[in-house]
């Protein structure tokens, strides 16, 4: 039995030491990187939606509220994401 362990410990081993060697030298699909570059070449960026649009104005505004806030001193115990969410949740209305 020890001579059956030590067996597979050794093929374990070699094992490990030729696993880097396989990946390195396997091949890669051939086109593969030149059709991934060309898919993503000829894909068009869509605009964004409505909504994302009033997300991002939403945003902004209330990102200049709290560098408002933050300037005067006025933020008290509040962090960004806590006002954040409040001033979203009232600007979304």
């Amino acid at each position: 039995m020890a001579t059956f362990a030590r067996l597979a410990r050794a093929c374990l081993a070699a094992a490990c030491l030729a696993l880097p060697f396989v990946i390195v030298a396997a091949p890669s699909p051939a086109g593969a990187v030149e059709a991934k570059e060309t898919a993503t070449a000829t894909k068009e960026k869509r605009p964004p939606t409505p909504g994302q649009l009033a997300a991002r104005e939403r945003m902004k505004t209330c990102g200049a509220e709290w560098r408002a806030l933050k300037t005067a001193g006025n933020t008290g115990s509040r962090t960004w994401r806590e006002f954040s969410s409040t001033c979203m949740k009232q600007a979304r209305r």
